[in-house]
């Protein structure tokens, strides 16, 4: 009776262990109180409440959080991340860094000084370490290196309980932001839930969406061919990340279990110019009046080249340097530091006044669009051309 009981006692052990979930590590904000005005590198406990990690840099390099784009960054050979103990067994670790994060660095797991995985090269994307069989007792505690002279970033760090943990398993992101910290080359499945398609493009061939968390473009799918605006998107959609100029876009290899539910047609959103960043994919209207500037065959809406106008969608609109634009109205589309905004309408000049209109009053604008008189001071418009106001 008493073995009978043993064996009871260890069923229950086991299943208690096999039902261990995921622990994932997230860098996408520093919960972690992470130095971010400069590199560190002396060894030190960092803590988000509930778990404690132990960062340590090299000399002339060291770790650091970057919070304008979310990451944690330590290098170079040498420097290490090491996780705290687990009350159970793992049998694998996963690491995923930004889609610009190093391609060339190589890292691994260690426990001490010796390495109980494979290594891998490349920090974009989803790095796996199947941790070797006799080294995946619980309370094991486990560096992730760094070992060649590079720098390696990361979003998360993803922890596998033994048993929970398969070859090639497909992870899945909640929502475009989570897909997008995948990186580029990553397959995975991605959840929408009350996400928007805001723009079709006049070929069929960019579908741009939003959710709470961004936005992406569903670029020359199939999956997507019957696309409207008026689109409300909810279940799953499997592909393959794809990081293009800035931009997230997937690869789909499966919609099958993507639904959508018809309302009204996507209205454009009022913006300030400045807010154009916090609006990647989504359709916008700019909010008063521009001046158009030129800097050799490219348009911006200021001086300062803050926003790229950009026949992204090949309208072949007419647009001459000095014109006056009311409330543009277009997508908002990254193209690498540059953030551009693509005109829907072929008649982007209907509401412009044209300064070379104004030319028999003398009219005279700022770079901000606003009709100034003789007793301005400072850049201006007249003519179409920029001139010092003195």
């Amino acid at each position: 009776m008493k073995k009978f009981f043993t064996l009871i006692a260890m069923a229950l052990m086991a299943t208690a262990a096999n039902a261990q979930e995921v622990v994932t590590l997230d860098f996408t904000s520093n919960a972690w109180g992470i130095p971010e005005d400069a590199k560190a590198t002396e060894k030190k406990d960092f803590t988000n409440g509930t778990y404690t990690i132990t960062l340590e840099g090299t000399e002339g390099n060291g770790y650091r959080f970057y919070a304008s784009d979310q990451y944690l960054l330590i290098g170079k050979q040498g420097a290490t991340l090491t996780l705290p103990a687990f009350s159970f067994d793992v049998e694998a670790i996963e690491t995923v860094g930004r889609d610009k994060a190093s391609a060339a660095v190589k890292q691994n797991i260690f426990v001490g000084d010796e390495a109980v995985s494979e290594e891998t090269t490349g920090a974009q994307g989803t790095n796996a370490y199947k941790i070797a069989a006799d080294k995946q007792a619980a309370g094991t505690i486990y560096s992730i290196k760094v070992t060649s002279n590079h720098n390696t970033q990361f979003v998360q760090i993803v922890i596998y309980p033994k048993g929970t943990y398969s070859t090639g398993s497909t992870p899945v992101a909640n929502n475009i932001s989570e897909f997008t910290a995948l990186g580029s080359g990553t397959d995975a499945k991605l959840k929408l839930d009350g996400a928007k398609i805001t723009y079709v493009s006049p070929d069929k061939k960019s579908v741009y969406v939003r959710d709470e968390t961004g936005g992406m473009c569903f670029y020359n799918q199939e999956a997507l061919s019957g696309a409207e605006n008026t689109w409300t998107l909810g279940g799953t959609i499997e592909g393959k990340v794809s990081i293009y100029n800035g931009m997230t876009q997937m690869t789909v290899t499966d919609a099958s279990a993507l639904t959508h539910t018809a309302g009204t047609a996507y209205e454009p959103v009022a913006i300030d110019m400045a807010d154009a960043a916090s609006h990647i994919a989504d359709l916008v209207k700019l909010n008063g009046t521009i001046t158009v500037f030129k800097d050799g065959s490219k348009f911006y809406t200021d001086e300062s080249k803050a926003l790229q106008i950009y026949d992204n969608f090949k309208l072949k609109y007419a647009i001459e340097e000095g014109q006056t634009l009311t409330n543009l109205t277009g997508v908002i589309i990254p193209y690498n530091s540059q953030i551009e905004i693509a005109p829907i309408s072929s008649d982007i000049t209907a509401g412009i006044s044209s300064v070379e209109a104004e030319t028999k009053c003398k009219a005279a604008f700022n770079i901000a669009g606003q009709r100034v008189d003789s007793n301005y001071k400072g850049v201006v418009i007249k003519n179409g051309k920029k001139m010092m106001q003195k």
